[in-house]
């Protein structure tokens, strides 16, 4: 279903789904598209209530990214990896916000954080500043690997 959307999605606005990328990249890159399509600071008033119109017919779209983005750790062996009861109800939990629109809290919680090693951000100032988007590309996406092998 998260593929379904994203492609959906992207079809819709006319954009290029690229199935490629992870899936959490496919929603950020139709999300910022999005944004382009509904945002812009230096706009007139006529072309910024454009923008806010075309922000309310979009708005279906933005709820599908949400969706898939919901249900973005949780894959297809997410409990069968490690069938923790913490895991059965990140699913439920899931599924009935997914349903209800809102998950009721159960009982106490316990909150386990694991923090990775600092990243000093002035190594890659340089390459920034030659190719700011990419730089951010491929910064995100090391971050999320980095963050994946902390709760994996």
């Amino acid at each position: 279903m998260k593929n379904l959307w994203v492609a959906r999605t992207a079809a819709v606005l006319g954009i290029e789904d690229k199935p490629h990328l992870a899936l959490g990249d496919r929603i950020r890159e139709i999300i910022n598209a999005l944004d382009r399509m509904t945002f812009a600071n230096d706009a007139s008033e006529f072309t910024k209530a454009t923008m806010r119109r075309r922000h309310q017919e979009t708005m279906p779209l933005y709820k599908d990214m949400e969706r898939a983005g919901r249900f973005l750790a949780t894959g297809a062996q997410y409990v069968a990896e490690r069938p923790t009861d913490e895991r059965f109800l990140e699913v439920i939990s899931r599924l009935e916000e997914e349903l209800f629109g809102f998950s009721p809290m159960r009982g106490p919680r316990k909150a386990v954080l694991f923090v990775g090693e600092p990243i000093d951000l002035r190594t890659c100032f340089d390459e920034y500043k030659a190719d700011s988007r990419e730089t951010v590309a491929n910064f995100t996406r090391g971050l999320e690997d980095a963050v994946r092998g902390l709760i994996g």
